[in-house]
């Protein structure tokens, strides 16, 4: 898992006690088991008055195609016994 944390923004744009716990940003990439994504952000709560709260908005692989992906290498090895060199770097590439 790699976690990219955002930096926090110079200024409030919201008031101190619209949330009862302040969370910066964050970007999550899941390499292993479960390869995804999940972006991690404060979102103001429908309805009247400023409520805010840390949401997720996340894709992962099997559960969008409802398909086990490759064991590690798999695609790669099977590239190679195609001849498919697209996800190869190769030594003319800059």
């Amino acid at each position: 898992q790699v976690v990219i944390q955002f930096k926090p923004v110079p200024h409030q744009m919201f008031p101190s006690i619209a949330a009862d716990h302040w969370e910066q940003n964050r970007l999550i990439l899941n390499i292993q088991p479960k390869e995804g994504i999940v972006m991690r952000f404060q979102a103001k709560q429908p309805g009247k008055g400023m409520r805010l709260r840390t949401v997720n908005m996340d894709f992962f692989y099997e559960d969008s195609f409802n398909v086990q992906p490759p064991e590690a290498y798999e695609t790669l090895l099977y590239d190679v016994m195609l001849g498919d060199g697209t996800l190869f770097m190769r030594a003319d590439q800059e």
